[in-house]
């Protein structure tokens, strides 16, 4: 039985190379094309017929000048549009190969009644990108249909929306009215590539690739914290899966950190990202207040990701409450320099010691900041009212992913991100008051057992031995030396050695002392190191 299929092929230009567009569809079927003879051979030998067919309608588009785009912008510029192209409406598709090395071309409808055509490019990359005049930047096609409008029906029940997403609706708020449950299901329905797929898989994208610039910085390794038995299961189900799905891979990075469980509302368990303020890691970034005009000035200092956790208005209102706090921001406002110390005479403590750092205070947005220098530059940490200090310290301390740390590295985790006076003795009383930290960690001094004189009676009781090295290399070629003490009479004695393996000491002290001196009642050694 003849059986008869229509295929496409496109000869196009690519960059001084020709290639036929279609090469997947002959590897996914084992097939050939003999171009002389129009055939296209199958597996089985089998041959189909081909037709040649001109294709007017498709054409390359370059630049008409040189274009220079800035790194993480947008930008517009024109392109040339082939004289033989005679429609008006064409389709502007992006060049496969920029998109692939991070500049996106938009897909656009455009006119080509003007010869030069304007179109919008991204460059996703991190330095500036140079395009030569008449680079190619896509191809132009024809249009077959042009609707004005995209008709969407009205959702009288949630049948179109896929099994697999009807959760999204189920679970939205008590308070959305049907009204807006409908419009929330549409936009669900047109946007429902970008949600998990019933199969449990994430999908990808080749558009942009996500790296993380460490520059010099040291490497991070946080070693693995002791699991309990109950949940080690729950870990090996959870990374199985997400190795399936393509979400994790083996990797050998020296950079590491543990993992750590979170149970969730409905009983179950997730993977818990280290939140800001667990870890000894500083990880700022530029803050923006979410209701602020100034959007984007905060430039230089940067302020700790951690005081998202808190909205602007319970900050302002808790620094407002706070007596000390809300003196010394008076004060801010009243003089434009420090002034003198009969000004904080008899003021408690808090307002005494804030007068002090008065050159690393500033207010932002309503809110009073502490300047601090790390590593990475300026940054600004929050004057944390009375209210919250409790909080921040049973958040660095106490949580379960902040592992009861001891006191010094609470107090360095703190002021990373965090300032007020008198903060080093609050959070010193905080971690000896723990109660988890009394019952776990031994005090000072217990569980050590004092040293000792290690007496011994007659000779050979005990032999010390250790290993001398390297040493400069003789010429019987040894390297090292073995040195063995009797603890009683103090005889010493020493072999030159070539290495100083096991096999090579055992057979020294086995043939120059054993079978010399007879076995000793101990051998003490530091194994090597």
């Amino acid at each position: 039985m003849d059986i008869t299929f229509t295929h496409d092929f496109v000869i196009a230009e690519l960059d001084d190379l020709e290639g036929i567009l279609g090469i997947d569809f002959l590897e996914a079927n084992e097939a050939q094309i003999n171009i002389s003879k129009s055939l296209l051979i199958m597996p089985d030998d089998s041959t189909i017929k081909l037709h040649k067919q001109q294709n007017k309608h498709c054409a390359l588009i370059r630049l008409s000048d040189r274009l220079v785009l800035p790194a993480n912008t947008e930008s517009v510029f024109q392109i040339k549009v082939p004289k033989n192209i005679k429609e008006e409406d064409m389709l502007v598709e992006p060049n496969a190969r920029l998109v692939r090395n991070g500049i996106l071309i938009s897909t656009a409808l455009v006119n080509t009644t003007k010869r030069k055509v304007a179109i919008s490019a991204i460059n996703c990359r991190d330095r500036d990108v140079t395009l030569k005049r008449n680079k190619v930047v896509g191809s132009i096609q024809t249009v077959k249909t042009i609707s004005d409008s995209v008709s969407v029906n009205k959702l009288n029940n949630l049948s179109e929306l896929p099994e697999h997403l009807t959760g999204l609706i189920d679970r939205v708020s008590s308070k959305m009215t049907e009204s807006q449950k409908q419009d929330l299901s549409k936009l669900v329905i047109k946007y429902q590539d970008i949600f998990l797929g019933p199969d449990g898989k994430l999908g990808k994208t080749d558009i942009v690739r996500h790296t993380i610039d460490t520059g010099n910085t040291k490497p991070v390794k946080i070693p693995p914290r002791r699991v309990p038995i109950k949940q080690r299961e729950i870990i090996e189900q959870e990374l199985e899966k997400m190795l399936q799905n393509d979400v994790i891979e083996p990797s050998c990075s020296p950079w590491s950190a543990p993992v750590t469980l979170c149970l969730k509302k409905d009983s179950t368990w997730r993977f818990s990202p280290i939140r800001p303020g667990n870890s000894d890691l500083d990880e700022t970034i530029p803050y923006v207040e979410d209701d602020s005009d100034n959007e984007g000035e905060l430039e230089l200092p940067q302020i700790s990701n951690w005081l998202r956790v808190w909205t602007s208005e319970e900050k302002v209102s808790w620094q407002d409450n706070d007596p000390d706090i809300s003196k010394i921001v008076n004060m801010l406002g009243e003089f434009d320099e420090k002034p003198g110390k009969e000004v904080v005479s008899g003021c408690s403590y808090g307002i005494r010691n804030l007068w002090s750092v008065w050159e690393s205070l500033l207010i932002e947005n309503g809110l009073l900041y502490y300047r601090i220098e790390t590593d990475n530059g300026e940054n600004l940490v929050l004057v944390a009212p009375t209210e919250i200090r409790n909080q921040i310290m049973k958040e660095f301390h106490n949580s379960v992913i902040s592992g009861h740390l001891g006191r010094d590295r609470t107090i360095r985790a703190i002021k990373n991100r965090f300032y007020w006076p008198g903060m080093t003795s609050d959070i010193s009383s905080w971690v000896r008051e723990c109660i988890v930290c009394a019952k776990a960690k031994p005090g000072p001094g217990v569980g050590r057992f004092p040293l000792q004189q290690s007496l011994v009676g007659c000779p050979f009781d005990r032999i010390g031995v250790d290993i001398v090295g390297p040493c400069p290399i003789t010429e019987n070629e040894n390297e090292y030396l073995i040195v063995v003490q009797d603890y009683f009479t103090k005889w010493t004695e020493a072999f030159a050695v070539k290495n100083h393996n096991a096999l090579t000491v055992a057979d020294k002290l086995v043939s120059e002392i054993f079978c010399r001196f007879g076995m000793p009642l101990q051998i003490h050694s530091d194994q090597g190191r």
